[in-house]
């Protein structure tokens, strides 16, 4: 039977809101790509400009959760790993990139009207403005948001949900052993024994 270690809820918590925010990211998504649909047809009605751009800032600020909810997955898996003694699983480097990249996104200028890249280096700057951005492919991310399978361009969306949906199915497996484990193990005590009514109907208890 495999070890819960005291982290595992908390790797729990954050698999469960993976799984969550997911969801939400792809009604964001929807929403979004049916207001463009619905402008590109130029029916009768039409939302306006600033009603496409609110979608695309619900659409934006979704897939910075979802980074955000996976790079804590992540962290948490790991030290659960660690706790109970199994190997920890490599990190997911464009992931961190990503995060650390959306975390400090103030200290980004613009490339050119569509990209995000890191601020020159120079005297003066501190040497880790602007590292995850130089990490990532293209050496800076495009502030925008596409309508395929990954977020913001980088990280694949179905893989996230299914090692979200997996560590939720492990640790399910894992406590239904552990109790049937402990009942197995005040049965073998006899501990069940003591409530078994006699032949007049009486129990042990009186």
């Amino acid at each position: 039977m495999e070890k819960l270690s005291d982290w595992s809820m908390l790797m729990l918590a954050w698999a469960e809101e993976v799984r969550r925010l997911i969801g939400e990211l792809y009604a964001v998504r929807k929403e979004h790509w049916d207001l463009l649909a619905a402008q590109e047809r130029s029916e009768d009605w039409s939302p306006s400009d600033e009603v496409i751009a609110r979608a695309f800032r619900r659409h934006w600020v979704a897939s910075h959760q979802v980074v955000w909810a996976a790079y804590q997955l992540n962290r948490w898996a790991a030290r659960d790993a660690r706790d109970s003694g199994r190997e920890v699983p490599a990190a997911d480097a464009v992931l961190k990139n990503l995060r650390d990249a959306l975390e400090h996104l103030d200290e980004a200028e613009w490339q050119d009207d569509v990209t995000l890249g890191p601020p020159p280096e120079g005297t003066g700057r501190n040497k880790l403005t602007g590292r995850a951005l130089r990490e990532l492919p293209g050496n800076g991310l495009l502030f925008g948001v596409g309508f395929d399978g990954k977020v913001l361009g980088l990280v694949d969306i179905d893989e996230l949900d299914r090692r979200a949906a997996g560590i939720i199915e492990a640790l399910d497996h894992a406590e239904y052993e552990s109790v049937e484990a402990e009942v197995e193990h005040l049965l073998e005590a006899g501990w069940w024994q003591d409530d078994i009514p006699d032949k007049a109907g009486n129990s042990d208890e009186g």
